[in-house]
């Protein structure tokens, strides 16, 4: 009896009260996630510009016809147009920097003869 009471009194010595401090010291914590930053949203491209003849603000719509491969740039007040060809990737910005792409071209060539 006395040696179970001696065995006893050894166990309880060895394991470790349980208190908070000790709980928090044993378990261990998940480590969390940072969240992922969120998406920048881009800005829309404009699909409606100023002609470049007539100087009419947002007179120019410009059209992508993606079966054919040709976009169109017109002018709803003096009805000029502009048509190029395109590709998959192609935006309304780009037909209309086309389009005073080759103005510009136009004009310079005018001026050098």
């Amino acid at each position: 009896m006395k040696m179970q009471l001696k065995l006893l009194l050894f166990v309880c010595r060895i394991t470790p009260k349980k208190t908070e401090q000790n709980k928090q010291l044993i378990m261990g914590k998940r480590k969390s996630r940072a969240k992922p930053p969120p998406n920048k949203k881009m800005n829309k491209v404009d699909t409606v510009f100023c002609c470049p003849f007539c100087n009419h603000s947002s007179s120019v719509e410009c059209s992508i016809d993606l079966k054919d491969l040709i976009g169109v740039a017109s002018c709803i007040v003096c009805l000029e147009s502009f048509s190029t060809t395109i590709h998959a990737l192609t935006e309304p910005i780009d037909i209309y920097s086309d389009w005073i792409d080759e103005c510009e071209r136009v004009n310079n060539r005018k001026g050098d003869t």
